[in-house]
């Protein structure tokens, strides 16, 4: 039985499928692979519930990064990032990344205010209140299978923290989608099979 959250559509083959993708990079989605046409997994379908007082235009965003993070990850790496999360939670290289991410952000937030007029001491101030609202992004988040040292950019840490807690009810449903369709799989085309994750935000009456 699969969770109302979490749908699959299969395919033949062993639940690979080839897909052709656009091959265009998003900006702010961190170490991009241009990927045209590749093997893929049979779609894997996970479903998010937007808070009304979140913007509806910045979780779309978040949400559309993390879908194209995950699927730029092989089912080896996902399986492999998953493991080693479940051993060890957060990786600690996650945290210097987005401290790093964070303190290059606050310096070209400066610099821009800068540029509007603004002194040194109200640029830093402004800059460091908008930085108080922001999160540095894991596209996808680490317990979705992402890479610890790769930051996407910025975005709405209010947006950011509801999507880490919807994961962790559906995460384990995806889990087992992947394991499942891994265990038909060969070696090789661990390696080289690609996620087919689509992250959608729940509409009223879908299910």
């Amino acid at each position: 039985m699969i969770h109302a959250d979490v749908k699959t559509k299969a395919v033949k083959d062993l639940g690979i499928v080839k897909m052709a993708g656009s091959g265009k990079g998003t900006k702010g989605t961190g170490n991009v692979r241009h990927l045209d046409d590749v093997p893929r997994i049979s779609e894997i379908e996970v479903n998010f519930k937007r808070n009304i007082k979140h913007d509806p235009e910045e979780f779309a965003r978040q949400l559309k990064n993390q879908e194209k993070g995950m699927n730029e990850l092989t089912v080896n790496e996902y399986l492999k990032n998953r493991e080693r999360y479940i051993a060890k939670g957060r990786a600690i290289e996650g945290n210097s990344a987005q401290k790093m991410a964070r303190q290059e952000a606050l310096k070209d937030k400066i610099a821009e205010l800068r540029k509007q007029g603004l002194s040194r001491a109200d640029a830093t101030k402004q800059a460091s209140d908008w930085m108080d609202t922001q999160a540095a992004l894991h596209n996808p988040d680490q317990i979705a299978g992402g890479r610890a040292d790769s930051i996407g950019g910025l975005g709405d840490k209010r947006v950011n923290s509801s999507l880490g807690s919807q994961w962790k009810y559906r995460i384990d449903i995806v889990d087992e989608q992947i394991r499942k369709t891994a265990e038909n799989m060969s070696p090789a085309e661990i390696k080289n099979t690609y996620l087919n994750v689509k992250l959608t935000q729940y509409q009223k009456g879908a299910f």
